[in-house]
């Protein structure tokens, strides 16, 4: 029996953790003192798309994301685990609700291809997928500096 799922609400979800992410990428630049001309030359990110990022553009893939991160000092968690780890916790997400990967796609409104890559670990998905896919399962995202992160600041 084929049950119907409707697509999740993932608009207000998405937009405070991609806005956190980006704001958490700002604030950690100014704080550093560092120019968006300087980060770019540090992460080889251009500095175009460090802008855009700083300003909430959330398809860039998660290399670039998580290159930034490291270099502002940056820790993301998704449902309290490091960011490395969220193709296993999207694919186990999937499977405590008994959903196949097609179903899943379907109900967060994602191809096949994107949620098979994001569980796969492949470092080219957009965060713009990520935060689709987390949302939809309910996995939530934590962005800042280790001890804001930790107190929950974020």
């Amino acid at each position: 029996m084929a049950l119907a799922y409707q697509k999740p609400r993932v608009t207000a979800p998405q937009a405070k953790s991609a806005l956190a992410l980006c704001k958490s990428i700002h604030n950690s630049r100014l704080a550093l003192g560092l120019t968006q001309a300087q980060v770019a030359g540090y992460s080889g990110v251009s500095e175009r798309l460090l802008g855009e990022l700083e300003n909430g553009r959330t398809s860039v893939s998660l290399s670039r994301v998580r290159t930034l991160a490291n270099l502002l000092n940056i820790q993301i968690l998704v449902a309290g685990s490091p960011i490395d780890q969220v193709h296993a916790m999207v694919k186990n997400a999937r499977k405590s609700l008994q959903l196949t990967q097609s179903d899943a796609a379907g109900f967060l409104g994602l191809s096949l291809s994107s949620l098979k890559a994001i569980e796969n670990g492949h470092q080219g998905v957009s965060l713009e997928k990520l935060f689709t896919a987390t949302s939809g399962l309910g996995l939530a995202w934590q962005a800042g500096c280790p001890k804001q992160v930790k107190a929950g600041k974020h």
